[in-house]
């Protein structure tokens, strides 16, 4: 046999070894397979790898992870509510849960195969107990159905350096995006991101009905913003943060007819220099060649860009209004075609404290698990780059990444203590709300 016959015979074994392998991966059991349906950009793409390693080695050699991401809870509806899927985990967030209950998209979990509420920031633990009971109106005992997983609030990102632009917004808050442009002569900017579920889209025609429409997070905003409600917000917040809490519930929760028309007033009188976009606000900002100086942009996104900011000069601001905290959570759907045990298994291995701090300090959101906080905290708290940077940016820093955390500098105040979740809206609230939208847009 010649040397080149056997470097033929050589190169065919291992054509057909790497097509065996690859048939023997395709071809492991459902039961060793975990399908996971989730946020893009939330879980670090390291640790699903660590945790299919751990799987092959304590469960199966040829354990397999598939993902799949998505970028906006309305994405993720239409998807699951097809029905003829079978992934064994996803990531909605809040009000997203809360319809997933409503509409039996998701199972009830078993507590005694999840972490203890304890495990979790009480401040978040809370908000989810009280959306899922919401949720089961005629139940003595309301049945847990999800686990916070990365929580984060909404802000406006804002370069710091520019002369009259902090004031501007501690001035206005919200309404700093409604200003005439007297105080500050920059451009804001509102992103047209699906998250966003956008406050306006930048024309007609790059209207999506089923994803971009909506305009969720708008009308939160164009109501705190709201000179009646503003009001209402900072006299309550001088009462206490629960009168606090209660009045911006009021906006979040069910807005009555009064409220959509106050808020449709206040989004037909954004002013010329507010421009609506698809990219990132972190993005557009982070840049040298950047037309603005401002805009909305969630605290995942808000602290990755302050921190990868050479000058420091970004900031994160959150009205003394209030806002809005979100939380994406780990949920087992009804249509999960897996074994049920290999869900659990993730959503345990999620909820280990030194892997939760590590994710958060890759991907910047911050994780719900209590003592993972702290670790996360007192490491990046001693690193040199930190303590090197100025110390207002340091205390900002802070605020966008534990929100539910008390500071000194803000008095022993909470973020958190500022912020609502965002609740489910019934059918014909939606429809108001797209109705309200599409006016707004013609």
């Amino acid at each position: 046999m010649t040397k080149k016959t056997i470097a033929i015979i050589c190169v065919v074994v291992l054509v057909l070894s790497a097509g065996l392998t690859t048939w023997l991966l395709l071809r492991v059991p459902r039961e060793y397979r975990l399908r996971l349906y989730i946020w893009a950009g939330v879980i670090n793409p390291a640790i699903i790898t660590e945790f299919r390693d751990y799987m092959r080695a304590n469960v199966h050699p040829r354990f397999r992870v598939d993902v799949e991401f998505y970028t906006s809870n309305r994405e993720m509806l239409s998807i699951m509510e097809q029905g003829n899927n079978d992934f064994d985990i996803v990531m909605p967030s809040d009000y997203a849960v809360e319809h997933m209950i409503r509409h039996n998209m998701i199972r009830a979990l078993d507590t005694g195969r999840i972490p203890a509420n304890s495990v979790f920031t009480q401040n978040v633990m809370d908000q989810v107990i009280f959306f899922e009971s919401e949720s089961q109106p005629n139940a003595q005992t309301p049945q847990r159905f999800s686990v916070p997983i990365v929580y984060g609030t909404l802000g406006i990102l804002y370069d710091h350096s520019i002369n009259g632009l902090y004031d501007l917004l501690n001035d206005y808050g919200w309404q700093a995006i409604w200003a005439t442009g007297t105080t500050y002569n920059g451009q804001h900017i509102i992103a047209d991101r699906a998250r966003v579920n956008p406050i306006i889209s930048a024309a007609p025609n790059n209207l999506n009905p089923s994803f971009k429409s909506s305009g969720r997070d708008a009308m939160p905003i164009a109501l705190m913003a709201h000179p009646t409600h503003r009001a209402a917000l900072q006299a309550a917040a001088a009462i206490s943060p629960q009168a606090h809490q209660d009045a911006l519930r009021e906006i979040f929760v069910q807005p009555t007819t009064t409220m959509f028309n106050q808020a449709e007033h206040m989004l037909n009188r954004l002013h010329s220099s507010t421009r609506f976009e698809e990219d990132e606000v972190y993005i557009e900002i982070n840049t040298a060649s950047r037309s603005t100086d401002l805009g909305l942009e969630w605290s995942i996104s808000a602290a990755y860009a302050m921190a990868m900011n050479t000058t420091q000069s970004l900031r994160y601001f959150i009205p003394e209004e209030g806002t809005n905290i979100w939380i994406n959570t780990l949920v087992v759907p009804t249509t999960a075609g897996g074994n049920s045990q290999r869900a659990y298994d993730f959503i345990n291995f999620m909820s280990n404290a030194n892997r939760a701090a590590a994710n958060m300090s890759v991907m910047w959101g911050t994780t719900a698990v209590a003592e993972a906080q702290t670790i996360f905290y007192d490491e990046i708290t001693t690193e040199d780059w930190f303590t090197a940077s100025e110390l207002s940016w340091r205390q900002n820093f802070l605020e966008a990444m534990f929100p539910t955390m008390a500071h000194s500098w803000l008095g022993g105040a909470r973020v958190a203590d500022r912020a609502e979740v965002m609740r489910y809206f019934d059918q014909a609230t939606w429809n108001s709300l797209t109705g309200m939208m599409l006016r707004v847009m013609s």
